[in-house]
Protein backbone atom coordinates (compact mmCIF):
# COMPACT_ATOMS: atom_id res chain seq x y z
CA UNK A 1 0.00 0.00 0.00
CA UNK A 2 2.07 3.23 -1.35
CA UNK A 3 2.36 5.95 0.99
CA UNK A 4 0.70 8.95 0.71
CA UNK A 5 2.68 12.59 0.27
CA UNK A 6 0.77 14.14 2.83
CA UNK A 7 1.66 11.94 5.38
CA UNK A 8 4.13 14.37 7.64
CA UNK A 9 7.82 14.56 6.88
CA UNK A 10 10.09 14.07 9.70
CA UNK A 11 11.85 17.03 11.07
CA UNK A 12 15.41 17.29 12.69
CA UNK A 13 15.92 19.03 16.38
CA UNK A 14 19.20 19.31 18.54
CA UNK A 15 20.99 16.51 16.05
CA UNK A 16 17.99 14.24 16.75
CA UNK A 17 15.68 13.02 14.11
CA UNK A 18 11.88 14.05 15.09
CA UNK A 19 9.04 11.65 14.73
CA UNK A 20 5.34 11.71 15.94
CA UNK A 21 5.76 8.02 16.82
CA UNK A 22 8.72 5.26 17.38
CA UNK A 23 8.32 1.73 16.99
CA UNK A 24 11.06 -0.67 18.71
CA UNK A 25 11.21 -4.39 17.26
CA UNK A 26 10.00 -5.43 13.66
CA UNK A 27 8.35 -8.74 14.70
CA UNK A 28 4.45 -9.19 14.28
CA UNK A 29 3.04 -6.27 17.04
CA UNK A 30 6.22 -4.19 15.32
CA UNK A 31 5.27 -4.45 11.78
CA UNK A 32 1.13 -4.15 12.86
CA UNK A 33 1.90 -0.79 15.20
CA UNK A 34 3.72 0.92 11.44
CA UNK A 35 0.71 0.32 9.73
CA UNK A 36 -1.66 1.41 12.44
CA UNK A 37 -0.02 4.24 13.26
CA UNK A 38 1.62 5.24 9.74
CA UNK A 39 -1.63 4.23 7.49
CA UNK A 40 -4.41 4.63 10.02
CA UNK A 41 -3.50 7.69 12.11
CA UNK A 42 -1.46 9.72 9.43
CA UNK A 43 1.84 9.44 11.79
CA UNK A 44 5.12 10.45 10.84
CA UNK A 45 6.66 6.90 12.29
CA UNK A 46 10.34 5.24 12.61
CA UNK A 47 10.66 1.28 13.45
CA UNK A 48 14.00 0.53 15.10
CA UNK A 49 15.20 -3.15 14.28
CA UNK A 50 18.17 -4.63 16.07
CA UNK A 51 18.51 -7.16 13.16
CA UNK A 52 19.12 -7.05 9.72
CA UNK A 53 15.85 -8.17 8.95
CA UNK A 54 11.94 -8.25 9.99
CA UNK A 55 10.46 -11.26 11.90
CA UNK A 56 11.17 -10.59 15.23
CA UNK A 57 11.27 -14.09 17.49
CA UNK A 58 11.39 -15.34 13.55
CA UNK A 59 13.99 -14.02 13.08
CA UNK A 60 16.72 -14.75 15.08
CA UNK A 61 15.40 -18.32 16.50
CA UNK A 62 15.91 -20.50 13.91
CA UNK A 63 17.73 -23.70 15.76
CA UNK A 64 16.76 -26.93 14.46
CA UNK A 65 13.02 -27.80 14.33
CA UNK A 66 11.83 -24.45 14.93
CA UNK A 67 7.92 -24.29 14.47
CA UNK A 68 4.85 -22.40 15.60
CA UNK A 69 3.07 -24.14 18.60
CA UNK A 70 -0.33 -22.07 17.23
CA UNK A 71 -2.26 -23.30 14.27
CA UNK A 72 -1.13 -21.80 11.00
CA UNK A 73 -4.58 -20.35 10.42
CA UNK A 74 -4.53 -18.48 13.52
CA UNK A 75 -0.78 -17.39 13.45
CA UNK A 76 -1.72 -14.78 10.97
CA UNK A 77 -2.41 -10.70 10.68
CA UNK A 78 -6.91 -10.96 10.35
CA UNK A 79 -6.71 -6.87 10.04
CA UNK A 80 -7.16 -7.39 6.29
CA UNK A 81 -9.56 -9.59 3.88
CA UNK A 82 -7.23 -9.12 1.27
CA UNK A 83 -3.83 -10.38 2.98
CA UNK A 84 -5.82 -13.84 4.45
CA UNK A 85 -7.00 -14.68 0.82
CA UNK A 86 -3.77 -14.22 -0.70
CA UNK A 87 -1.60 -15.79 1.52
CA UNK A 88 -1.98 -20.18 1.83
CA UNK A 89 -0.41 -21.83 4.91
CA UNK A 90 1.33 -25.12 3.77
CA UNK A 91 1.37 -27.26 7.09
CA UNK A 92 -0.98 -27.01 9.97
CA UNK A 93 1.78 -26.22 11.89
CA UNK A 94 4.14 -23.99 10.11
CA UNK A 95 8.08 -23.87 10.31
CA UNK A 96 10.19 -20.79 11.03
CA UNK A 97 11.23 -20.62 7.45
CA UNK A 98 7.72 -20.27 5.86
CA UNK A 99 6.77 -17.70 9.13
CA UNK A 100 9.50 -15.91 8.14
CA UNK A 101 8.25 -15.52 4.36
CA UNK A 102 4.51 -14.89 5.29
CA UNK A 103 6.25 -11.42 7.40
CA UNK A 104 8.35 -10.66 4.75
CA UNK A 105 5.28 -11.04 2.52
CA UNK A 106 3.66 -8.53 4.62
CA UNK A 107 6.57 -6.10 4.77
CA UNK A 108 6.58 -5.48 1.32
CA UNK A 109 3.20 -6.06 0.54
CA UNK A 110 2.10 -3.25 2.29
CA UNK A 111 4.82 -1.14 1.78
CA UNK A 112 6.27 -0.79 5.40
CA UNK A 113 10.57 -1.62 4.43
CA UNK A 114 10.49 2.29 3.80
CA UNK A 115 9.93 3.34 7.09
CA UNK A 116 12.08 0.67 8.96
CA UNK A 117 15.66 0.98 10.62
CA UNK A 118 17.75 -2.23 10.48
CA UNK A 119 20.72 -2.64 12.55
CA UNK A 120 19.81 -0.38 15.03
CA UNK A 121 19.55 -1.30 18.61
CA UNK A 122 18.38 0.60 20.81
CA UNK A 123 20.77 1.15 23.88
CA UNK A 124 19.02 4.08 25.56
CA UNK A 125 15.71 5.66 26.03
CA UNK A 126 15.08 8.74 27.94
CA UNK A 127 11.62 10.43 28.85
CA UNK A 128 11.85 14.40 28.81
CA UNK A 129 8.42 15.26 31.31
CA UNK A 130 8.77 18.85 30.76
CA UNK A 131 8.65 18.46 26.90
CA UNK A 132 6.58 15.09 26.70
CA UNK A 133 8.86 13.86 24.23
CA UNK A 134 11.10 10.08 24.14
CA UNK A 135 14.79 10.64 23.19
CA UNK A 136 15.91 7.60 22.13
CA UNK A 137 19.49 6.49 21.39
CA UNK A 138 21.04 3.46 19.15
CA UNK A 139 24.22 1.80 19.92
CA UNK A 140 25.42 3.33 16.54
CA UNK A 141 25.01 6.71 18.02
CA UNK A 142 21.89 7.62 15.80
CA UNK A 143 19.40 9.90 18.23
CA UNK A 144 15.51 10.13 17.69
CA UNK A 145 12.62 11.92 19.67
CA UNK A 146 8.96 11.49 19.32
CA UNK A 147 5.91 11.73 21.29
CA UNK A 148 5.07 8.00 21.55
CA UNK A 149 7.78 5.15 21.85
CA UNK A 150 6.03 1.49 21.56
CA UNK A 151 8.45 -1.30 22.49
CA UNK A 152 7.28 -3.84 20.83
CA UNK A 153 10.36 -6.16 21.88
CA UNK A 154 7.91 -9.30 23.04
CA UNK A 155 8.91 -11.57 25.94
CA UNK A 156 12.03 -13.93 23.59
CA UNK A 157 13.86 -10.74 22.52
CA UNK A 158 16.85 -11.35 25.31
CA UNK A 159 18.54 -14.76 25.04
CA UNK A 160 18.93 -16.10 28.63
CA UNK A 161 22.45 -17.68 28.54
CA UNK A 162 23.39 -19.52 32.32
CA UNK A 163 25.88 -18.60 34.09
CA UNK A 164 27.69 -21.75 33.85
CA UNK A 165 31.26 -22.18 35.39
CA UNK A 166 33.92 -22.58 32.89
CA UNK A 167 31.79 -22.04 29.69
CA UNK A 168 34.20 -19.38 28.73
CA UNK A 169 36.97 -21.92 28.32
CA UNK A 170 34.55 -24.63 26.57
CA UNK A 171 37.00 -25.75 23.81
CA UNK A 172 34.03 -27.22 21.79
CA UNK A 173 31.17 -24.65 19.56
CA UNK A 174 28.62 -24.06 21.65
CA UNK A 175 25.22 -21.98 20.61
CA UNK A 176 21.95 -20.67 21.92
CA UNK A 177 19.11 -21.18 20.40
CA UNK A 178 17.82 -17.35 20.96
CA UNK A 179 20.67 -16.56 18.74
CA UNK A 180 21.42 -19.62 16.61
CA UNK A 181 23.79 -18.76 13.37
CA UNK A 182 21.75 -18.22 10.26
CA UNK A 183 23.58 -20.44 8.42
CA UNK A 184 22.67 -23.16 10.08
CA UNK A 185 24.88 -25.74 12.19
CA UNK A 186 26.53 -29.00 10.84
CA UNK A 187 25.98 -31.90 14.05
CA UNK A 188 27.01 -34.71 11.63
CA UNK A 189 29.08 -37.32 13.74
CA UNK A 190 29.57 -34.71 16.51
CA UNK A 191 28.63 -35.57 20.73
CA UNK A 192 26.10 -32.75 21.56
CA UNK A 193 25.05 -32.15 24.81
CA UNK A 194 21.59 -29.54 25.13
CA UNK A 195 20.60 -28.16 28.29
CA UNK A 196 17.02 -27.45 28.58
CA UNK A 197 13.44 -29.55 27.45
CA UNK A 198 11.00 -26.46 27.29
CA UNK A 199 9.22 -25.67 23.98
CA UNK A 200 12.18 -25.65 21.96
CA UNK A 201 14.48 -28.30 23.41
CA UNK A 202 11.39 -30.71 22.43
CA UNK A 203 11.01 -29.25 19.08
CA UNK A 204 15.58 -29.34 18.70
CA UNK A 205 16.33 -33.06 20.39
CA UNK A 206 14.85 -35.43 17.73
CA UNK A 207 15.91 -33.18 14.56
CA UNK A 208 19.67 -32.87 16.69
CA UNK A 209 19.91 -36.26 16.71
CA UNK A 210 19.27 -37.19 13.12
CA UNK A 211 22.38 -36.41 12.20
CA UNK A 212 24.63 -36.18 15.51
CA UNK A 213 26.91 -39.26 16.62
CA UNK A 214 25.44 -38.93 20.34
CA UNK A 215 23.12 -36.54 21.70
CA UNK A 216 22.51 -35.87 25.58
CA UNK A 217 19.81 -33.89 26.93
CA UNK A 218 20.13 -32.00 30.73
CA UNK A 219 17.16 -30.93 31.80
CA UNK A 220 15.73 -30.22 35.38
CA UNK A 221 12.46 -30.81 35.29
CA UNK A 222 11.00 -33.09 32.75
CA UNK A 223 7.65 -31.50 30.43
CA UNK A 224 4.44 -32.61 29.33
CA UNK A 225 4.48 -32.63 25.58
CA UNK A 226 0.59 -33.38 23.46
CA UNK A 227 1.53 -34.64 19.74
CA UNK A 228 1.10 -31.93 17.36
CA UNK A 229 0.31 -34.29 14.61
CA UNK A 230 1.19 -31.78 12.02
CA UNK A 231 0.81 -32.82 8.11
CA UNK A 232 0.32 -30.79 5.07
CA UNK A 233 -3.03 -29.10 4.96
CA UNK A 234 -5.43 -30.42 2.87
CA UNK A 235 -6.89 -28.12 -0.48
CA UNK A 236 -10.18 -28.85 1.03
CA UNK A 237 -9.20 -27.12 4.87
CA UNK A 238 -7.41 -24.62 2.82
CA UNK A 239 -10.53 -23.13 1.36
CA UNK A 240 -12.36 -23.55 4.69
CA UNK A 241 -10.12 -21.43 6.53
CA UNK A 242 -10.87 -18.57 4.02
CA UNK A 243 -14.13 -18.80 3.45
CA UNK A 244 -14.36 -18.86 7.53
CA UNK A 245 -12.06 -15.97 8.11
CA UNK A 246 -14.76 -13.92 9.76
CA UNK A 247 -15.58 -16.92 12.23
CA UNK A 248 -12.45 -17.63 12.95
CA UNK A 249 -11.51 -14.06 13.64
CA UNK A 250 -14.18 -13.80 16.06
CA UNK A 251 -13.87 -16.89 17.86
CA UNK A 252 -10.18 -16.11 18.26
CA UNK A 253 -10.78 -12.76 19.55
CA UNK A 254 -13.50 -14.03 21.76
CA UNK A 255 -11.23 -16.42 24.14
CA UNK A 256 -8.56 -16.23 26.50
CA UNK A 257 -5.34 -17.55 24.61
CA UNK A 258 -6.93 -16.32 21.18
CA UNK A 259 -6.44 -19.87 19.62
CA UNK A 260 -8.92 -20.66 17.48
CA UNK A 261 -11.07 -23.23 19.09
CA UNK A 262 -13.72 -22.59 22.83
CA UNK A 263 -13.02 -24.04 25.71
CA UNK A 264 -15.36 -26.72 26.56
CA UNK A 265 -18.12 -25.85 29.13
CA UNK A 266 -18.00 -28.53 31.08
CA UNK A 267 -15.84 -29.86 33.98
CA UNK A 268 -13.81 -32.95 34.72
CA UNK A 269 -16.10 -33.80 37.57
CA UNK A 270 -18.97 -33.84 36.04
CA UNK A 271 -17.91 -36.85 33.78
CA UNK A 272 -17.77 -40.19 34.54
CA UNK A 273 -14.30 -41.65 34.36
CA UNK A 274 -15.30 -43.78 31.17
CA UNK A 275 -16.36 -40.00 29.72
CA UNK A 276 -13.06 -38.56 30.87
CA UNK A 277 -10.75 -40.70 29.43
CA UNK A 278 -12.67 -40.83 25.79
CA UNK A 279 -12.76 -36.95 25.67
CA UNK A 280 -8.85 -37.42 26.88
CA UNK A 281 -8.11 -40.08 23.63
CA UNK A 282 -10.51 -37.51 21.39
CA UNK A 283 -7.92 -34.62 22.11
CA UNK A 284 -4.36 -36.73 22.03
CA UNK A 285 -5.35 -37.97 18.80
CA UNK A 286 -6.28 -34.33 17.33
CA UNK A 287 -3.38 -33.06 18.96
CA UNK A 288 -2.27 -29.70 19.44
CA UNK A 289 -2.82 -27.03 22.39
CA UNK A 290 -6.60 -27.67 22.11
CA UNK A 291 -6.24 -30.48 24.82
CA UNK A 292 -6.18 -28.65 27.53
CA UNK A 293 -9.70 -26.90 25.82
CA UNK A 294 -10.93 -30.17 26.55
CA UNK A 295 -12.78 -28.70 30.28
CA UNK A 296 -12.88 -25.69 31.55
CA UNK A 297 -10.98 -26.12 35.19
CA UNK A 298 -7.79 -27.62 33.93
CA UNK A 299 -5.81 -24.66 34.83
CA UNK A 300 -8.44 -23.44 37.34
CA UNK A 301 -8.85 -26.98 39.99
CA UNK A 302 -6.17 -29.01 41.26
CA UNK A 303 -8.05 -32.18 40.99
CA UNK A 304 -9.19 -31.57 37.10
CA UNK A 305 -5.55 -31.01 36.34
CA UNK A 306 -4.28 -34.04 37.84
CA UNK A 307 -6.88 -36.63 35.65
CA UNK A 308 -5.10 -34.37 32.60
CA UNK A 309 -1.37 -35.19 34.16
CA UNK A 310 -2.35 -38.90 34.98
CA UNK A 311 -3.57 -39.38 31.37
CA UNK A 312 -0.51 -38.03 29.85
CA UNK A 313 1.84 -40.00 32.59
CA UNK A 314 -0.34 -42.98 30.98
CA UNK A 315 0.59 -42.03 27.44
CA UNK A 316 4.28 -41.93 28.62
CA UNK A 317 4.45 -44.90 29.77
CA UNK A 318 2.74 -46.60 27.06
CA UNK A 319 5.87 -45.29 25.06
CA UNK A 320 8.07 -46.44 27.08
CA UNK A 321 7.04 -49.73 27.30
CA UNK A 322 7.04 -49.57 23.05
CA UNK A 323 10.06 -48.06 22.49
CA UNK A 324 11.67 -51.21 25.05
CA UNK A 325 9.95 -53.64 23.13
CA UNK A 326 11.00 -52.89 20.04
CA UNK A 327 14.48 -53.10 21.24
CA UNK A 328 14.07 -56.79 23.23
CA UNK A 329 10.40 -58.45 22.40
CA UNK A 330 9.96 -57.48 26.30
CA UNK A 331 7.88 -55.08 27.80
CA UNK A 332 9.55 -52.69 30.78
CA UNK A 333 8.76 -48.92 30.99
CA UNK A 334 12.00 -47.16 30.69
CA UNK A 335 12.96 -44.09 29.49
CA UNK A 336 16.32 -45.17 29.10
CA UNK A 337 15.61 -47.96 26.73
CA UNK A 338 13.31 -46.08 25.12
CA UNK A 339 16.33 -43.89 24.46
CA UNK A 340 18.68 -46.89 23.58
CA UNK A 341 16.19 -48.10 21.36
CA UNK A 342 16.18 -44.54 19.20
CA UNK A 343 20.03 -44.55 19.64
CA UNK A 344 20.41 -42.06 21.72
CA UNK A 345 20.53 -41.21 25.31
CA UNK A 346 18.04 -38.36 25.30
CA UNK A 347 16.21 -36.49 28.59
CA UNK A 348 18.50 -37.61 31.16
CA UNK A 349 17.47 -35.70 34.01
CA UNK A 350 20.31 -34.52 36.20
CA UNK A 351 18.60 -32.92 39.13
CA UNK A 352 19.49 -36.08 41.79
CA UNK A 353 23.12 -35.45 41.02
CA UNK A 354 22.67 -31.39 41.44
CA UNK A 355 20.48 -31.80 44.62
CA UNK A 356 22.80 -34.49 45.80
CA UNK A 357 26.15 -31.84 45.45
CA UNK A 358 23.69 -29.51 47.08
CA UNK A 359 23.16 -31.58 50.12
CA UNK A 360 26.91 -32.01 50.09
CA UNK A 361 27.65 -28.55 50.29
CA UNK A 362 24.66 -28.27 53.20
CA UNK A 363 26.13 -31.40 55.20
CA UNK A 364 29.62 -29.62 55.32
CA UNK A 365 28.73 -26.21 56.50
CA UNK A 366 26.29 -27.77 59.25
CA UNK A 367 29.16 -29.90 60.57
CA UNK A 368 30.79 -26.72 62.17
CA UNK A 369 27.52 -25.02 63.10
CA UNK A 370 27.71 -24.36 67.06
CA UNK A 371 25.74 -26.90 68.95
CA UNK A 372 25.64 -29.47 66.45
CA UNK A 373 26.75 -32.98 67.19
CA UNK A 374 29.85 -33.17 63.83
CA UNK A 375 29.89 -36.91 64.22
CA UNK A 376 26.57 -37.87 63.59
CA UNK A 377 26.15 -35.21 61.14
CA UNK A 378 29.35 -36.74 59.83
CA UNK A 379 27.76 -39.89 59.55
CA UNK A 380 24.34 -39.12 58.40
CA UNK A 381 26.25 -37.27 55.00
CA UNK A 382 28.41 -40.14 54.32
CA UNK A 383 25.64 -42.60 54.52
CA UNK A 384 23.65 -40.06 52.09
CA UNK A 385 26.80 -40.44 49.84
CA UNK A 386 27.27 -43.73 49.71
CA UNK A 387 23.42 -44.63 49.26
CA UNK A 388 24.03 -42.42 45.72
CA UNK A 389 26.97 -43.58 44.46
CA UNK A 390 24.91 -46.91 44.68
CA UNK A 391 22.50 -45.78 42.62
CA UNK A 392 24.56 -44.11 40.04
CA UNK A 393 26.18 -47.62 39.95
CA UNK A 394 22.97 -49.06 39.24
CA UNK A 395 22.15 -46.83 36.54
CA UNK A 396 25.42 -47.43 34.88
CA UNK A 397 24.93 -50.94 34.90
CA UNK A 398 21.97 -50.61 33.35
CA UNK A 399 22.77 -47.85 30.76
CA UNK A 400 25.54 -50.52 30.17
CA UNK A 401 23.29 -53.56 29.52
CA UNK A 402 21.35 -50.95 26.52
CA UNK A 403 25.11 -50.45 25.46
CA UNK A 404 25.15 -47.08 26.41
CA UNK A 405 27.42 -46.18 29.16
CA UNK A 406 27.72 -43.09 30.57
CA UNK A 407 30.54 -41.05 29.20
CA UNK A 408 31.39 -39.32 32.17
CA UNK A 409 30.36 -38.77 35.87
CA UNK A 410 29.45 -35.37 38.17
CA UNK A 411 32.41 -34.66 40.69
CA UNK A 412 31.41 -36.21 44.13
CA UNK A 413 32.44 -34.92 47.25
Amino acid sequence: MPRDDTYPIPARSDNATSFDALVIGAGFSGLYQLLCLRDRLGLSVRLLEAGDGVGGTWYWNRYPGARCDSESHSYAYYFSDELLQEWTWSERYPEQPEILRYLNYVTDRFDLRRDIGFGARVSEARYDEAANRWHVTTESGERYDAKFLITAVGCLSSANIPNIPGLDGFRGAWYHTGQWPHDGVDFTGTRVGMIGTGSTGIQAAPVIAETAAHLTVFQRTANYSIPARNAPLSDEFKRWMKENAAELRGIMQSTPNGHPFRIEDRSAHEVTQEERQAIYEAAWEKGGLQFRAAFRDLLVDKEANDTAAEFIKEKIREVEGQGHRRETGRYRPSVRHQAAADRHLVFRDVQPRQRHLGRCARDADRMHHPGRNPDARRRRAQARHHRFCDRLRRDDRAAAADEHPRKGRAALA
